[in-house]
């Protein structure tokens, strides 16, 4: 896999049948990885800096002696900016004894998509299982995705679509993301904005939000 393993798939992302031998749920997780976090990574990076990413990865993992922007990219990091402290999770990280990472999340919404229905020579039908009850499985999508968008975008001050609440019974749009509370925990776009000099020219692709009608 490419920076992120099955252990990331775990609670609200957990995938049936993942660790069964005689299933192929792991290879083609596998293969999802590693197209998907290249997709995501060469959308917010851009072809120079993702090559040079790339050539500091080995195996799926982070060289030893990667250069140090890619180490904090990944792993994370501490840093100052206009005189205030801010932090960046990581692409990858521990929350207790758990791994979380928001590349999971961005495959875990295709898995998802990609399994609600199989595409049959008679249409597309729904997969059943026995001893299973059947849930609406857009519900689930709504909310990885947004959970994702969150973590990858939520500070940045550029917005594909404003941010709607309401406050004391009336809707606000917010396109300056002003409703956003200060956060000391940093969004990858964030991160990446806020050094510039270790990743110039990076295209920063974003995304937007889901709400129940899937726009």
């Amino acid at each position: 896999m490419y920076i992120i393993d099955q252990t990331y798939f775990i609670k609200e992302l957990s995938i049936p049948n993942l660790n069964e031998m005689d299933s192929d749920t792991l290879s083609s997780l596998d293969v999802m990885v590693d197209d998907y976090v290249r997709l995501l990574l060469q959308n917010l990076l851009g072809y120079e800096l993702f090559n040079d990413l790339d050539s500091n990865i080995e195996n799926g993992v982070l060289k030893e002696d990667a250069a140090q922007k890619w180490v904090d990219l990944v792993n994370g990091v501490e840093y100052t900016k206009d005189s205030k402290t801010h932090f960046w999770n990581g692409l990858i990280y521990k929350r207790g004894l758990h791994n979380h990472s928001l590349l999971a999340k961005y495959v875990f919404y295709y898995w998802l998509k990609d399994s609600v229905s199989l595409l049959t020579g008679t249409g597309e039908k729904s997969i059943t299982a026995s001893n299973m009850i059947a849930v609406n499985s857009n519900q689930r999508m709504l909310n990885v995705w947004n959970s994702f968008v969150e973590d990858y975008q939520y500070n940045y001050c550029k917005t594909l679509a404003p941010s709607e609440y309401y406050h004391n019974g009336v809707l606000i749009i917010d396109w300056l993301g002003n409703n956003q509370k200060e956060n000391q925990y940093v969004s990858l776009v964030k991160f990446i904005s806020d050094h510039e000099s270790d990743y110039p020219n990076a295209p920063k692709m974003l995304y937007n939000e889901q709400n129940q009608l899937g726009l």
